[in-house]
């Protein structure tokens, strides 16, 4: 059982300190809201990619067909991921169908998780201004706010319920532990082994009498993670099996492969989680918070306890043969992010409550983080960014809406992935060059192709090709933008 001097004492009603900081409502609100503004202007100016696009297909499908259908990769969206938390959508789909609603439900769902972590520090503390600070700066951190940009994922939600299950075994609730473990493994299959480090997680920090509900917490997320990935995903995939394992082909390439490659040679599966760049992945996720978190390792009970949960989420990334799994440039370690926040405001315990020990701590951490966001965050402005002041009454920007306004609705069309969102909402749509033999329509644009590497040379080619073949009609030519219907197309 921990002792009293492990448990950080609860603030008292009365207290000034156990009361928000008045800003700190405002504060989240405008970053939810400034993140928000950025994707939508963004999307607006034909700078999101594929995966808004994929989404946009699944959410229109169940919400106009009733089946979450990616027309975009031409599968069932649960025999990618299980994701039977994010079925609502269909419904402010069936009143319009706009990627907005993905865009607003990620913004919310991150910034929501700032209240508590917020919470957390304001119990540890008894200071709100420091708790604000410290929720801000994992607001900040370069990983989430990439995250936030990164078109949209049903792992950016995830960063949420994961906000509210560290808080949850913190105060020891375990009606907020189970109900956020709940909403966590009903976005993403992978929760389940994160649930499995909580329900370790519980049991040391708060000893022996949790064993029960801890026994349960763990063994059901590890029984729902092998379920998904053994039986549920592949039966959505016609019983193929889960095809990311494919992404960890040197250690085995199926769930049973992993297990005997880790049993085979322990050392030298751990070592394969530190190849290459994966090394650096973790200091960038922890970004300005690793001093404190250093500092937590003081205690696993009292401080670094959420760097057991960190644990499981983090060798699924690192054991990927895919370099975006392990880059703070993609979406994947979100959920990781309020775990490093958790233990680091945890190990403000540590420092002196009187005095500026901890504020300076706190500043500390979030100057780390604005540092790091300075350098790691992509500019506002350009072509495809929220700022693009020039695009909209462009020739471009009025050819790609002449081309998507030209295309019918129930046409199938395969489309460059910058275009992709914006014809989604059709049962057939498919990222070019996918669709290039059998879709009716085929729209390409040359200048968002220039922001991919060989992407101009590659549009170049097949633009010649489209407008040479008589099986196309060329229907709008000019400014780089080019769509095409195929000979006896509606």
């Amino acid at each position: 059982m921990p002792s009293n001097a492990e448990r950080a004492p609860l603030p008292q009603p009365g207290d000034v300190a156990a009361r928000r900081h008045p800003a700190f409502v405002a504060l989240v609100a405008l970053y939810a809201a400034a993140m928000l503004g950025w994707g939508v202007l963004r999307d607006h100016h034909f700078g999101s990619g594929v995966d808004l696009g994929a989404y946009h297909s699944v959410f229109w499908n169940l919400a106009h067909r009733g089946t979450p259908y990616n027309g975009v990769e031409r599968v069932h969206q649960w025999s990618n991921h299980l994701e039977l938390g994010l079925a609502w959508l269909g419904i402010p789909y069936r009143i319009v169908a706009t990627p907005i609603w993905l865009l607003a439900a990620q913004a919310l769902a991150v910034a929501g998780a700032a209240f508590p972590i917020e919470a957390l520090a304001r119990r540890l503390t008894h200071d709100r201004l420091i708790a604000s600070l410290a929720a801000l700066a994992m607001l900040l951190t370069p990983q989430l706010v990439l995250a936030d940009l990164a078109d949209f994922h049903a792992a950016t939600l995830c960063v949420l319920p994961v906000a509210i299950l560290a808080w949850g075994l913190e105060i020891d609730s375990p009606r907020a532990v189970f109900l956020s473990a709940l909403a966590a493994i009903s976005l993403r299959e992978q929760m389940g082994l994160l649930l499995f480090a909580a329900g370790v997680a519980w049991v040391i920090r708060h000893g022996a009498r949790r064993i029960f509900p801890a026994a349960l917490l763990a063994l059901g997320g590890l029984a729902f993670f092998f379920i998904a990935v053994k039986w549920a995903i592949p039966a959505f995939g016609s019983g193929q099996s889960f095809r990311y394992m494919a992404q960890y082909n040197r250690l085995g390439g199926t769930a049973d492969g992993v297990l005997a490659t880790a049993a085979s040679g322990p050392l030298a599966f751990l070592e394969m989680a530190f190849q290459g760049d994966r090394k650096v992945f973790a200091i960038e996720l922890a970004s300005g918070s690793l001093p404190l978190l250093f500092l937590s390792l003081r205690s696993i009970r009292r401080a670094a306890w959420p760097l057991l949960l960190v644990a499981p989420l983090l060798a699924v990334q690192l054991y990927s043969d895919d370099p975006a799994k392990w880059s703070i440039h993609t979406h994947y370690g979100a959920p990781l992010v309020p775990l490093f926040a958790a233990a680091a405001v945890l190990a403000l315990g540590f420092l002196p409550a009187k005095g500026d020990a901890r504020i300076i701590a706190v500043a500390g951490w979030l100057s780390l983080v604005m540092m790091h966001d300075a350098k790691a965050l992509p500019s506002p402005f350009g072509p495809g960014s929220a700022i693009d002041r020039g695009f909209s009454k462009s020739p471009r920007g009025l050819a790609l809406h002449q081309a998507i306004d030209a295309v019918p609705k129930a046409a199938s069309i395969s489309a460059q992935d910058d275009v992709v969102p914006h014809v989604a909402s059709r049962v057939d749509v498919h990222a070019f060059p996918d669709g290039e033999e059998t879709d009716e329509y085929i729209l390409l644009d040359r200048d968002g192709a220039a922001r991919r590497p060989g992407g101009v040379q590659a549009v170049d080619e097949a633009s010649a090709r489209l407008r040479g073949s008589r099986d196309f009609t060329v229907v709008v030519d000019a400014a780089g933008v080019l769509l095409v219907k195929r000979a006896g197309s509606r």
